[in-house]
């Protein structure tokens, strides 16, 4: 019987497709039916198969054709046309020898599965019996075939479950363990990865005591390609930068190096800064990340540090370095700086309001007099004030130097 049939396939943990060929092929030994086909949708109601037997695909098209041009729904209800022949604008199917049609469609708690078709070659050549089994047929096939999708959709969640769980490991052993020491720096650094794992990514290199080189950036997409890219940054970071070359050029070369490496619809989005203590210069270049933002404590003015600079993978050429420059500027004692990614910036509310860069800009300036630290607790107890309930769908990261 079928239903052994599809019992055993579910527990022997066939697939989908042998419930398809199991519901045609019995139904249409079953009732002696001359032909028949199925077709399948999935969840979204898109095709996902479909099955012929005893008939060509030509004379299935044409059969629809007719159908829809006497206003049969061949999707919702079943429907049983006794003479096929005998319809309006039937022409095209004189020739073919079905007379009868049973249409059966596939349901699942009110979502559509698909539509299973059988064709008799006499007129009026199904009864009431046999479309009762059928129906029972596609009723189990039914369930047989949601059980599948739902089976499939557990092994998928539990799949991304765990290929999630490796990309937040892989992310978190990115990051620096421990923030460098620098007597005339005050540093902290904050990140959070979102339940889909960005690829936020920030690193420190120390040259000497009197100069150090950060790098704050964002990998676009999520998951285990995000945090695998991720890592690609992080090695080109630590190879290049012991060569202790400008900012500018430190994006010129790992453009050039990332582009070998990086998936054709990935990029990333990076801030290199150097800094000088014994100058007190900040010298900076960004690769289409987010402005960095600027205390002066001489002036008490905010300001953004905007330099001309396109995301790493964009361009793949030696035209980059046409998109690319170097800002310098000089700082004093009680100057503050704060890097950070699109996560905290473009974070919404339940109004879908963005927290914007004025809110980040305010608080630094009502709060400069703080340590770092406080700033920080300060710009996250607004920051989930802000979002309140809403989940948040990216990484958000900062780092606050303050120049002491």
């Amino acid at each position: 019987m079928i239903f052994q049939k599809l019992s055993q396939s579910i527990q022997l943990g066939n697939k989908e497709d042998e419930v398809h060929e199991i519901l045609i092929d019995s139904s249409l030994s079953t009732i002696f039916a001359n032909a028949g086909w199925l077709e399948i949708v999935d969840e979204k109601g898109n095709f996902k198969a479909f099955i012929n037997k005893g008939i060509s695909e030509i004379d299935v098209f044409e059969i629809k054709k007719v159908l829809r041009k006497n206003h049969f729904n061949i999707d919702n209800q079943p429907q049983y046309i006794k003479d096929a022949k005998s319809l309006e604008h039937s022409e095209r199917i004189q020739k073919l020898p079905f007379k009868s049609l049973l249409i059966i469609p596939l349901y699942s708690h009110k979502q559509k599965l698909g539509t299973l078709v059988l064709l008799k070659n006499e007129t009026d050549g199904f009864d009431k019996e046999m479309v009762d089994i059928i129906c029972s047929f596609v009723s189990q096939a039914s369930i047989a075939i949601k059980n599948f999708r739902l089976i499939d959709e557990a092994v998928a969640t539990e799949r991304y479950q765990e290929e999630l769980k490796i990309a937040k490991e892989v992310q978190k052993s990115l990051l620096p363990q421990s923030l460098i020491f620098n007597i005339n720096l005050q540093i902290t650094a904050f990140t959070k990865a979102a339940d889909e794992v960005g690829g936020d990514y920030y690193d420190f290199y120390e040259y000497s005591d009197k100069k150090i080189a950060m790098v704050i950036g964002d990998v676009s997409g999520n998951g285990t390609s995000a945090a695998f890219t991720m890592a690609q940054m992080k090695g080109v970071f630590q190879s290049l930068v012991q060569t202790e070359i400008p900012p500018d050029e430190f994006m010129v070369q790992a453009n050039k190096a990332l582009g070998r490496g990086l998936e054709k619809s990935s990029f990333i989005t990076l801030t290199f800064l150097s800094i000088d203590t014994e100058n007190q210069t900040i010298e900076i270049a960004r690769a289409g990340h987010c402005p960095a933002l600027f205390f002066n404590s001489q002036t008490g003015e905010i300001s953004y540090l905007k330099s001309k600079g396109l995301g790493l993978g964009i361009i793949r050429n030696k035209d980059y370095s046409k998109h690319i420059e170097k800002k310098k500027i000089s700082y004093n004692k009680g100057d503050i700086l704060i890097l950070y990614t699109d996560g905290i910036i473009e974070a919404t509310n339940e109004l879908g309001e963005e927290f914007g860069f004025d809110k980040l800009k305010n608080l630094l300036y009502l709060h400069h007099s703080l340590n770092t630290k406080e700033i920080s607790n300060l710009i996250l107890e607004k920051f989930y004030e802000f979002t309140e309930t809403q989940a948040l769908h990216d990484d958000y990261t900062f780092l606050i130097i303050k120049f002491v």
